[in-house]
């Protein structure tokens, strides 16, 4: 089943699906499906009937959010749906170079999907006001606000790739005020303003290298935790994590590696996963690591590779 996102990509995937639709009939040897997620959360409930329906594979076109749609749709109903991707959003962090390097033409991907070989990837459980998976990263903070004004209000819509996210975070620089918070992590317990969490086992964030230290193949996911900054020292961090180059060795970030976060907060923050604001309700959020969870469809890189069984289904029209 291919679940397109006709939206993503400032829309662009709509006007590009036909051509997406005609490389697929041309060179895509299995029975396949397709549905059309029109709206916000229709991807989820789309995969989750198509894995009812009998689907065991899954391919999201679209962006991260689209991503993070039909595995939070899919993945609930049977652990074991195989999931891939054709790249077609504003961002693609899990599938990026410095991530996944997942390819880049249609024609790439389809050959990929086509070979049928697959692998576990890790996932992030966040539970907040409900649960919710992150194939990328989960966090809050200035950079989940960033992403709401991203995907849900489309500030900026007209400014295509990372140059649009590096200006939104300059915005919410100059009126971002920090969030009073405990954190545990490890045992080891951190109080103060929190103006940003992230979490997860990739290493990318919004075209920002924001957790260097992360690994697909790990057992525990990588954390960054940035409390009391003021604007200014926020302006300066910005330019470091663009290229990794922060480390806890600056006064107010922790950095390092874990199974479980918890936060508690005197307000309810707001929390995002792969770009998609989810949580806005919660002050007790636990952030848990699920390595090797995922069946993930694999390219040439990817140790363990397993064969992939496609079951046929008949196209609709």
């Amino acid at each position: 089943m291919f679940i397109v996102n006709p939206n993503s990509q400032g829309g662009r995937t709509e006007k590009n699906w036909k051509k997406y639709k005609k490389i697929i009939d041309n060179q895509f040897s299995h029975p396949w499906d397709f549905k059309i997620a029109d709206s916000i959360g229709s991807g989820m409930k789309l995969s989750e009937e198509a894995v009812k329906d009998g689907y065991t594979t899954i391919v999201g076109i679209g962006g991260e959010g689209t991503i993070n749609e039909v595995i939070n749709g899919a993945y609930p109903v049977n652990p074991a749906t195989k999931f891939g991707f054709i790249r077609s959003g504003t961002s693609n962090d899990f599938l990026s170079d410095r991530v996944y390097q997942w390819p880049k033409s249609v024609e790439a991907q389809l050959r990929v999907i086509e070979r049928g070989h697959y692998w576990k990837a890790p996932l992030t459980k966040v539970d907040a006001d409900y649960t919710r998976y992150s194939l990328n990263l989960a966090d809050t903070g200035i950079s989940a606000m960033v992403s709401y004004q991203s995907s849900v209000e489309r500030r900026l819509n007209w400014i295509k790739g990372g140059l649009r996210y590096y200006i939104l975070a300059l915005l919410n620089v100059y009126r971002w005020s920090n969030i009073p918070a405990e954190v545990i992590i490890n045992d080891q317990q951190f109080n103060g303003d929190l103006t940003m969490l992230v979490a997860g086992f990739s290493k990318q964030l919004g075209d920002y290298l924001t957790l260097p230290q992360a690994s697909l193949y790990g057992e525990n996911m990588a954390y960054l935790i940035v409390r009391n900054f003021s604007r200014l020292k926020i302006l300066k961090l910005m330019t470091k994590v663009k290229k990794g180059k922060h480390s806890d060795a600056i006064e107010g970030i922790d950095m390092g590696f874990t199974n479980q976060i918890e936060i508690k907060a005197d307000q309810p923050p707001l929390f995002e996963v792969d770009g998609e604001p989810f949580s806005t309700d919660s002050t007790h959020i636990t952030i848990t690591a699920m390595p090797k969870s995922i069946p993930i469809i694999a390219h040439d890189n990817i140790p363990g590779n397993e064969q992939l069984e496609i079951i046929p289904k008949i196209r609709s029209t």
